[in-house]
C-alpha cells in the first residue's frame, strides 16, 4: 500500500514535461537546419581555404610586395577588358589570394582568384558556386516571405518556451537527478541562441541584409574612380562598384577586433561608421568579439540541436525502461 503514492507520478507526467517533449520533437528539424546553414555561412571562407586551397592560398615566401588595390583593379581591367568589376576582396592574410567578382558580357557574375605576388590568375568560377551565395540563399529562405517570417518567429518563441518549460520541470522534480549533460548544454546554447534569434528576427523585419558580401547603404556610394588615399593608415577589406562607376570601400584599422575599427570610405567624404545592419550582422555571427566570438557562437549554435537530441534520446530511454519494467502494483 505504501508504494502507491510513489508510483502515481510515473503514470502521467507534468504538463511542463509534456510541453517540453513535444516542443523538442517539433523544433529539432528546423533548429538543426538553421544551425547548420548559419554555421556554414559564418565559416564559409575558413572551410573553403581547407577544401579548395588551390583557389584561396598561394605561397608568399620570397616574393615581393603584393598588388595594391589600385594595381589589382588595373590587372582585372587588363585581363578582363569586356567585364565590369563588381567587387574586390583584398587578402586577410599574406598567403591569401585576391578575389575579384566581375560581370561578363553574358550577364553572368564570376569570381576570379588572383595571385598578388606573381600577378596571375590562379582560377575562376561562377559566383553562384560560391558557398556564401547558396548557403546565404538557403539560410535566408528560411525567413523569406510571410510563411518564412512566421516560421522564424514561432521557432524563436518555441525555443524560448522549450528552455522555460525545461527549467520549470526541473524545479518541480526537486530531489530527482536528471542527465547532467543535457541541462549544461542548454544553459550555454540558450544564451547564444537568444542573441542569434533576436538579431535575426530584427534584421528580417527591418529589411537589413546580413550578407557580408553585400554593400551597406547605397547612399554611401560616390563617383570616385581614384582609390589613392582611401583607407589611409588602414587595410582595405572590400571594395564595391555600382553600374554607374560609383565605389565604396570597407576599411579595417590595424589591431581592431570584429566590427570595432571598421569604417566605410568613398574617397570624397569622411569615413562613415557602421550601419545598424552591420552591428546586427556582428552580433548575429559572433564577429563582435572577433574570431573568438565566432568560435564561441559556432559551438553554442550547434549545442542546441545536440542538446535537444540528447534530451529526446534520454526521454525515449526512460519510456522504454518504463515499458519493460512497469511499476509494481
Amino acid at each position: 500500500m505504501s508504494l502507491l503514492p510513489q508510483a502515481a507520478p510515473s503514470v502521467r507526467k507534468p504538463w511542463a514535461f509534456r510541453l517540453h517533449t513535444w516542443l523538442g520533437t517539433l523544433l529539432l528539424i528546423p533548429v538543426t537546419l538553421v544551425a547548420l546553414s548559419g554555421v556554414g555561412l559564418a565559416f564559409a571562407r575558413e572551410f573553403e581555404r581547407v577544401l579548395t586551397p588551390d583557389l584561396w592560398t598561394v605561397s608568399a615566401l620570397g616574393e615581393a610586395q603584393g598588388l595594391s588595390p589600385t594595381a589589382a583593379v588595373h590587372f582585372v581591367h587588363q585581363w578582363r577588358t569586356q567585364d565590369r568589376l563588381l567587387r574586390l576582396e583584398m587578402p586577410n592574410r599574406p598567403q591569401d589570394t585576391i578575389v575579384a567578382t566581375v560581370l561578363d558580357p553574358r550577364g553572368q557574375a564570376q569570381e576570379i582568384f588572383i595571385d598578388p605576388y606573381r600577378q596571375r590568375i590562379v582560377g575562376q568560377r561562377l559566383a553562384d558556386d560560391d558557398p556564401v551565395y547558396w548557403l546565404g540563399r538557403f539560410h535566408r529562405s528560411l525567413s523569406t516571405g510571410l510563411p518564412g517570417q512566421i516560421l522564424v518567429v514561432f521557432s524563436s518563441l518555441g525555443v524560448i518556451m522549450l528552455f522555460l518549460s525545461g527549467r520549470l520541470w526541473r524545479r518541480r522534480r526537486k530531489g530527482m537527478r536528471s542527465v547532467a549533460l543535457h541541462p549544461r548544454l542548454v544553459a550555454i546554447a540558450s544564451a547564444v541562441w537568444l542573441i542569434c534569434a533576436t538579431t535575426g528576427v530584427v534584421a528580417v523585419f527591418a529589411g537589413a541584409s546580413l550578407n557580408p558580401l553585400q554593400p551597406p547603404n547605397k547612399a554611401l556610394f560616390r563617383s570616385s574612380q581614384d582609390l589613392t588615399g582611401i583607407c589611409t593608415g588602414q587595410r582595405i577589406d572590400t571594395i564595391w562598384w555600382r553600374s554607374d562607376g560609383a565605389s565604396l570601400a570597407r576599411c579595417i584599422a590595424p589591431g581592431s577586433v570584429g566590427p570595432f575599427g571598421q569604417s566605410y570610405q568613398n574617397g570624397a567624404h569622411e569615413p562613415a561608421s557602421l550601419s545598424v545592419g552591420d552591428w546586427l550582422e556582428a552580433l548575429h555571427t559572433g564577429a563582435v568579439l572577433g574570431i573568438g566570438g565566432r568560435v564561441l557562437w559556432f559551438w553554442g549554435v550547434l549545442m542546441l540541436p545536440f542538446a535537444m537530441l540528447a534530451g529526446l534520446l534520454a526521454w525515449r530511454s526512460r519510456v522504454r525502461k518504463a515499458t519493460f519494467n512497469p511499476a509494481p502494483e
